[in-house]
């Protein structure tokens, strides 16, 4: 029901401009930081926090928009718009799934909401562009599906051109009963697809359309992974020949190589996210690269809080583990490292805070810089950077 009145509320207003929010002056040092959340309700939804580039200082993030679980989001190269998925199974009054866009208006550095749209399913997980910037790719755990939308000359979201069922199980007894595809990620030529499925321990290609927005399935049609890995998110390495994904339920990156002429990944190693004789509760979740490509980082919730740093390329396997770090917080969900490589904020969703660490660019390390900050459930967090 909050979806529902969030839109009418818009509605009610006359004019999206009801829906604008606030970010606070820009300056060169400093950069906007985007937070989503997993839960709804009266105070609850996207918030914004200022990040100084020189010292990694983050402000104490202020509430921007009540809207329900915006839980992840991605900007355009221009940093002109924002897309986010939402948690909650519930638009307009239909059990179903939400995905919105927002506009930013750089001269008073504010968001204007431009629309929302339904998904056709439930549990949207991820959203991400292709390079053209021309289509809204959106991944749905629950219902298991992956889509593709068009995006207006305005910025918002257009109708959907593609929607493709995953179908089938793995091993794991309550966690892969059926499919969910947990992210979605252009290859870096943007002709094909890349899609993480938990549920079936594959990462699957689909052949993009650019053109029309369509997805087909390539031939092969996925890589397979070891029985109850259940594959979550991938970052590419900056050579566009090299692929990292997380292992949710094996606790692993796996090191992949693309071959963007047959549109083939395949598997080069698996490397743990964890001490070695470890005997606690955890999963594995988010991965990035350095924007060098000299190091891997992974995420891991649970007993263990931490993120693991990886070398790539200095040993005899494509990963080898440099050190693991508290993440300062628990449930590390997601983090992201800022454009040039010397900043990362992890979001501790369970212990409502944010934490800041710098990056030694010369061996990879991380080092907590000041005080986690307090953030309610924090869930996508990431630094509003134009790519280009």
């Amino acid at each position: 029901m909050i979806a529902g009145r969030v839109t009418r509320a818009v509605r009610s207003a006359g004019a999206l401009a009801a829906a604008v929010l606030a970010f606070g002056v820009l300056r060169a040092d400093t950069c906007p930081v985007i937070i989503g959340t997993r839960h709804d309700g009266p105070g609850r939804g996207i918030s914004v926090a200022q990040f100084d580039l020189q010292t990694g200082g983050l402000s104490t993030p202020r509430l921007v928009a009540e809207t329900p679980q915006p839980v992840f989001w991605v900007g355009d190269d221009a940093a002109q718009h924002v897309y986010f998925c939402h948690g909650l199974d519930r638009f307009e009054d239909r059990a179903e799934g939400f995905i919105s866009a927002f506009r930013v208006v750089a001269d008073d550095d504010t968001l204007v909401l431009i629309n929302q749209v339904a998904i056709g399913g439930r549990g949207a997980s991820h959203v991400n562009l292709d390079h053209s910037g021309q289509w809204l790719l959106e991944a749905s755990y629950r219902s298991g599906h992956v889509a593709v939308f068009g995006l207006r000359p305005d910025g918002g979201i257009g109708l959907r051109t593609a929607l493709v069922q995953h179908t089938g199980r793995s091993i794991h007894p309550s966690r892969q009963t059926s499919p969910h595809p947990h992210a979605i990620y252009p290859d870096p030529t943007n002709r094909y697809l890349l899609v993480p499925d938990l549920g079936l321990d594959k990462i699957l290609v689909y052949r993009l359309d650019a053109t029309a927005g369509t997805i087909t399935p390539h031939d092969p049609a996925a890589l397979d992974l070891p029985p109850g890995s259940g594959p979550r998110h991938l970052a590419w390495h900056p050579d566009g020949r090299r692929a990292f994904a997380t292992l949710e339920l094996s606790n692993a990156v796996a090191a992949l190589s693309w071959d963007a002429t047959l549109g083939t990944l395949s598997l080069r190693q698996t490397v743990s996210t964890l001490p070695e004789g470890f005997t606690g509760e955890n999963t594995a979740a988010e991965v990035a690269v350095h924007p060098s490509g000299n190091y891997v980082y992974a995420s891991n919730r649970g007993t263990d809080n931490s993120i693991a740093v990886f070398a790539v390329d200095t040993g005899p396997g494509p990963l080898s583990a440099i050190e693991r770090v508290s993440s300062r917080g628990q449930w590390p969900r997601n983090f992201s490292i800022d454009r040039s490589g010397r900043w990362m904020i992890v979001s501790n969703h369970d212990s409502d805070s944010l934490a800041v660490f710098s990056i030694d660019r010369s061996t990879g390390r991380l080092t907590p810089v000041g005080e986690p900050v307090t953030a309610p459930h924090p869930f996508g967090t990431r630094f509003l950077e134009p790519r280009r």
